[in-house]
């Protein structure tokens, strides 16, 4: 392990009521480095939301598609010009636009080009991905080859699902988490997948979907990079309903950090019941947000699947670690209100200084 390894404040953008499609919208967002003020590609990339989805009548497959579009444009770099609402995405090639920066990259979501566009003009661009996606119409990656031209006389293709990663090369994907309702009814959305409760044996139908949708994007993106896997799902949704069916919170498999920092506030789950304001991770009864125990929850998610993905050692070598996230108000509700960053995101990097350190 390197003796100077810094774990740099995560950097997080949360904002209340996102879809997935308002997550894509701020996608450039992964760009931005608050700490040091210059863009940074971030070492691990962290997505959690989606659970306005089914409230906002985003189907299963628009959920699966714009996640997939969100881990490209991580992988990639794909942020447009950084600035422009929706400019991180287009589509189709055909909307590409025709002021793009040289070397600018933007996600394409329904490819159907049949060569691929620009090929690369010089060394300092990245290769074209030729081959015709016609019949796939699949969700790809395309770089600016000249400012002034749009679409494929512009542009070119450079990326798809299975292209290796150049730039984000871990990215984690956060499940919804387990609803663990005292009964139906009530919650804190407006329709009736908000105010229903998942049972051990019986998952919500709503928020199923979205994880059928979430482990879909997953496999279909993931690359494996020297032999482990570039694209993970944190199961927050397993991980809590654990800890109901087993009775106890799950110490194994867990840093010593975390039962540390938890020390006080976990729950005893002896008796396997319903909501408890002592003895849950949900802020109020029937509300989905979570308490100070449900923040810790997911970073114990994330935390676990960096460890089961194998990727400790390869953080451990780097100088500075740098995690960045963005997602919606699931991960940035607290003391009743909203606010702009995760609430998880200081407990996530204390963990990570931990385990980083312990090798």
């Amino acid at each position: 392990m390197s003796t100077s390894t810094t774990v740099l404040p995560p950097a997080a953008f949360g904002v209340a009521g996102n879809t997935s499609a308002d997550m894509l919208d701020r996608v450039a967002q992964l760009g931005i480095d608050d700490t040091v003020g210059v863009t940074r590609t971030p070492d691990v990339a962290v997505i959690y939301g989606f659970p306005n989805d089914p409230v906002n009548s985003l189907s299963q497959a628009t959920t699966q598609a714009n996640c997939e579009a969100l881990i490209m444009a991580a992988k990639f770099e794909a942020y447009g010009d950084g600035v422009t609402p929706a400019g991180a995405y287009v589509a189709g090639q055909a909307n590409l636009p025709s002021m793009g920066r040289v070397g600018q990259r933007q996600v394409v979501q329904t490819d159907t080009s049949t060569t691929g566009g620009a090929v690369a003009v010089d060394g300092s661009q990245t290769a074209r991905l030729s081959g015709d996606f016609s019949s796939s119409s699949r969700v790809a990656v395309w770089e600016c080859r000249a400012s002034g031209l749009a679409g494929e006389m512009g542009w070119g293709r450079i990326a798809d699902h299975s292209t290796t990663p150049d730039r984000c090369k871990r990215i984690i994907v956060v499940s919804t988490n387990y609803k663990n309702y005292g009964t139906d009814g009530g919650g804190s959305g407006t329709t009736a997948s908000a105010g229903k409760r998942d049972l051990t044996g019986t998952p919500e139908t709503y928020y199923a979907a979205v994880r059928t949708a979430q482990q879909a994007a997953v496999t279909a993106q993931n690359v494996a990079i020297g032999g482990k896997a570039s694209v993970v799902y944190a199961d927050l949704y397993t991980l809590q309903r654990t800890m109901i069916v087993g009775g106890t919170f799950p110490a194994s498999g867990s840093p010593t950090l975390s039962r540390t920092f938890a020390a006080g506030f976990v729950p005893d789950f002896s008796g396997g019941a319903s909501y408890d304001a002592t003895k849950d991770w949900h802020y109020a009864a029937n509300n989905q947000h979570h308490n100070r125990f449900g923040h810790w929850c997911v970073a114990l998610a994330v935390h676990l699947a960096i460890v089961n993905a194998g990727w400790a050692t390869a953080l451990a070598d780097l100088t500075v670690v740098n995690v960045k996230a963005i997602g919606d108000s699931q991960t940035s509700y607290t003391a009743g209100y909203c606010r702009a960053f995760f609430t998880w995101a200081p407990v996530l990097g204390r963990m990570l200084q931990d385990y980083l350190r312990a090798l």
